[in-house]
């Protein structure tokens, strides 16, 4: 099975996280924790991909913090 790489920015907006994967146009997604935002991401790079069910587990996602404020470091 190949991997296939993608990088996502995060930043936080209130108590929501928020992602942009990086190398696919239009691609983003928010969630209330990092858990959900995970999910939330490999799901939307296997829509925009158009890749078979299960692919989502082949993803390998760099995460990039845009927003480094301690607050968001520690996930408050």
């Amino acid at each position: 099975m190949v991997t296939m790489n993608y990088t996502a920015n995060i930043t936080r907006e209130g108590k929501n996280w928020l992602a942009t994967v990086t190398n696919l146009d239009g691609v983003s997604t928010w969630a209330p924790n990092f858990r959900r935002l995970d999910f939330y991401v490999r799901e939307a790079i296997v829509l925009a991909e158009d890749l078979l069910d299960g692919a989502e587990n082949t993803l390998e996602i760099t995460w990039r913090m845009t927003d480094a404020s301690p607050d968001v470091a520690v996930g408050k």
